[in-house]
């Protein structure tokens, strides 16, 4: 809605304004999607250290079906 007022607004004072409440718009869009990106990221790590561990664990205790699936399920080895 904001784009569409930029098009009909006359006035160059207005029309900076408005400009200037969409890059503020903007940024803080891109603020959220940067957060999400990094939480995104550290859960990633989380996830694969707790993966390695699973795969050390059925390795020790000698669960070769386990570890047979883990090899087989791309999911296993974050191939996504």
């Amino acid at each position: 809605q904001i784009r569409a007022e930029r098009q009909v607004l006359s006035d160059e004072e207005k029309k900076n304004e408005n400009l200037r409440k969409q890059i503020e718009v903007y940024d803080r869009l891109l603020l959220k999607f940067e957060y999400y990106t990094q939480d995104a990221d550290v859960n990633a790590i989380r996830v694969k250290m707790v993966a390695k561990f699973y795969k050390e664990q059925a390795k020790k205790y000698k669960l070769y079906a386990s570890l047979d699936r883990m090899r087989r399920e791309s999911r296993w080895f974050f191939d996504w």
